[in-house]
């Protein structure tokens, strides 16, 4: 039917609003659309086990980003459930960065001054059970890995750190246009530097 295409041609531009930092519309989009895919007898069972997942985690993200930490972690939690959750590593690092206060990757940046950058490794190295468990789950780990990058770089273990930025990077080269709005690519390729 028209309706699939249509869910995920709403599903990507609820995407494309919550990385341009438009959260609270995404919001609204991804509300709808979960609303919808409840109650429409216009989707296949295959297509809702598909999707369900994958935005109850983008509606997660979408809070974490207004700093709605405590519906972003119940929404991230509630999308783990989903045994056909293709972003289950990803949703797990999101919620690491929830439980660490941060709204998105571009959040956990170095900061200029050392302490800012201190409390920031500080604070994602006490979710270390979350990326190491993000890991072991389906879908690619591409932001686990920039994370645990992020906390070598900062501990001063290069091989780590090339090690898990030269994964990051494989993956957000996949996803270049989603990864470069907040230049975490070029990040990556200035700390391989």
């Amino acid at each position: 039917t028209i309706a699939e295409p249509l869910c995920i041609e709403l599903y990507e531009c609820a995407s494309d609003i919550v990385r341009s930092g438009e959260a609270t519309e995404a919001i609204a989009l991804l509300t709808s659309l979960r609303d919808y895919m409840r109650t429409s007898d216009q989707l296949g069972a295959d297509f809702r086990r598909e999707i369900a997942g994958r935005c109850l985690r983008k509606l997660g993200q979408a809070h974490l980003k207004n700093g709605n930490f405590a519906t972003a972690k119940s929404l991230l939690k509630e999308a783990l459930t989903d045994p056909h959750l293709t972003e289950a590593a990803n949703a797990l690092t999101d919620l690491g960065l929830a439980e660490a206060g941060f709204r998105s990757l571009d959040f956990a940046l170095p900061k200029e001054e050392a302490a800012a950058s201190e409390t920031i490794v500080r604070a994602l190295e006490k979710q270390q059970p979350l990326f190491q468990q993000s890991l072991e789950k389906d879908g690619r780990a591409t932001n686990t890995y920039f994370i645990l990058g992020l906390i070598a770089v900062h501990r001063e273990k290069p091989v780590e750190a090339e090690n898990f930025l030269n994964r990051a990077l494989e993956g957000m080269l996949e996803k270049e246009q989603a990864y470069q709005r907040a230049h975490l690519i070029d990040w990556v390729r200035f700390f391989l530097a």
